[in-house]
């Protein structure tokens, strides 16, 4: 079960850097 909650935790973690890199890169555009 700690397995799945890091594997969540990560998958946030992922989710934010991607997050920023669109938020970057959409701002790069305008």
């Amino acid at each position: 079960q700690a397995k799945i909650v890091k594997m969540m935790d990560d998958n946030k973690q992922l989710a934010q850097r991607i997050d920023g890199a669109i938020q970057s890169a959409s701002q790069e555009v305008t």
